[in-house]
């Protein structure tokens, strides 16, 4: 076998553009061993080295950690499973500051004013959409919950049912069990909705799990929220349109607060109280 040739570690790092001070930080690291140490201290490294060496900076690059770079290097055949987790891991990051961002933007302008809205009497095809116990960092409009309305709204389209007005979702409290669940850890269910024309629209076969719900006509105040809201955001726009209506002399209905998960955006909308209504 032909010896390769050693490249002194300045021209290896004129040759990857790595730092001298970068390659013996890998080395001291055990990411990246010279090919050859001299008894005075030199570090020689072969041409084959360098693929290894774009690999690490790569990884760098993409935020891969020493420890992490150390382990797929001593085990080559883990490599395609951390690249996929790792970028799993990117794709949920820059979702989070996407909507970080449009939020910092939608703050930019000044908060938006409550919308009213005068809502007649219709119907919705509901599911009910079971609750979980929140961990400490649990969004206030869980993605699962998004999901399943704009399914349902899929499996309506699907089955040639007319549809009207995005899909909406809020807390299952219609009934005197589903209260006191309020209390329990993990809250109250979800119920996922999809507004139709009308009751005769829902003739024929509708998706499994649902129910058909007829909506009272009410007058309802409507804010934008961020497309992720946090905590924060929702509880500023309870009390923003809390306050927008009782400085009209309207009591809100808090059992019929829901969001409309419109395109690029939420709405949180709070209904006025029956016999309320101007």
């Amino acid at each position: 076998m032909t010896q390769q040739s050693i490249l002194l570690i300045g021209d290896f790092a004129q040759m990857t553009e790595l730092s001298v001070q970068t390659l013996r930080y890998y080395h001291q690291q055990g990411l990246l061993v010279p090919a050859d140490i001299g008894e005075s201290g030199y570090r020689g490294y072969t041409f084959d080295q360098t693929h290894q060496a774009l690999l690490i900076m790569a990884l760098r690059r993409a935020g891969v950690g020493i420890g992490e770079i150390r382990t797929i290097l001593d085990s080559p055949e883990l490599l395609p499973g951390a690249l996929s987790k790792h970028q799993a891991k990117l794709i949920s990051q820059r979702t989070e500051q996407d909507d970080a961002m449009a939020q910092a933007w939608q703050l930019a302008k000044g908060w938006p004013q409550a919308a009213l809205r005068r809502n007649q009497a219709g119907t919705s095809i509901i599911r009910r959409v079971p609750s979980e116990v929140a961990t400490p960092n649990a969004a206030v409009l869980p993605h699962r919950v998004r999901d399943a309305a704009q399914t349902l709204r899929d499996e309506l389209v699907d089955a040639g049912v007319l549809i009207v007005d995005p899909p909406w979702c809020q807390y299952a409290l219609q009934t005197s069990e589903d209260k006191q669940q309020i209390n329990t850890p993990q809250g109250p269910d979800w119920l996922v909705a999809v507004n139709i024309p009308g009751p005769r629209n829902a003739s024929g076969s509708l998706p499994s799990g649902t129910d058909i719900l007829s909506l009272p006509g009410c007058q309802e105040f409507s804010v934008h929220l961020p497309n992720a809201p946090t905590m924060v955001a929702y509880a500023a726009a309870v009390e923003y349109l809390v306050r927008t209506m009782t400085a009209q002399d309207l009591v809100p209905d808090f059992s019929r607060l829901r969001y409309v998960l419109e395109r690029g955006h939420v709405e949180l909308a709070l209904a006025v109280a029956a016999g309320e209504s101007g």
